[in-house]
């Protein structure tokens, strides 16, 4: 192989000034902090998660503590709460592919971090949020995590992030439907309790 073909089958682009470089034949590579911030993206979404695992599991358990001598299954209990597990398990997942730098995990962590941003503005159901709609450090809470997890999953947007794992119209489309299922589920819920 010549000296040309091998500098034309490699080109590679240096800014030295922004300390930036990427390779314009084959995959992208990312530069040193949006790298730092993709991995401190992924951490905090397993952390995020298992938070979220934990106390949601706390509040079933509390919740079938007092139903526990009505006559109420913990299927229908499931089939009420379901999101309170599978929206944190989904979270640590995606942060793990993350990590790993999986495009599926890209997928699914922009996925999650946008249900995680636009769950908590949908109430669980009409009788047990009523005691938290009067409180304002809860709602403030509450919008100040929903403007995190949507400034994230903007952060998951950016150019860098798009040139890395080349999303496709199926990504998108994936993306938007299970979105609109997630919150679907929750509105119909919130509307059948």
């Amino acid at each position: 192989m010549s000296r040309l073909q091998r500098l034309s089958t490699n080109l590679t682009c240096i800014n030295i000034r922004n300390s930036q470089t990427f390779n314009l034949t084959s995959n992208f590579i990312m530069t040193r902090n949006w790298y730092i911030t993709e991995k401190i993206i992924s951490l905090a979404m397993i952390t995020w998660g298992g938070l979220l695992l934990y106390y949601s599991s706390r509040g079933i358990l509390f919740l079938l503590d007092l139903i526990s001598g009505k006559d109420i299954s913990v299927l229908s209990t499931f089939k009420y709460y379901h999101l309170l597990f599978v929206l944190p398990l989904a979270t640590i997942i995606a942060g793990l592919l993350l990590l790993f730098d999986k495009r599926t995990g890209w997928t699914m962590a922009l996925v999650t971090l946008l249900m995680n941003g636009l769950i908590f503005l949908i109430p669980r159901d009409k009788y047990t949020n009523n005691f938290n709609l009067n409180d304002n450090g809860f709602i403030t809470f509450m919008l100040f995590l929903s403007i995190v997890c949507l400034t994230i999953f903007a952060i998951l947007l950016r150019r860098p992030f798009q040139l890395k794992y080349h999303p496709t119209m199926k990504t998108w489309f994936t993306i938007v439907i299970v979105t609109s299922v997630i919150l679907l589920d929750k509105t119909l819920i919130y509307l059948l309790s």
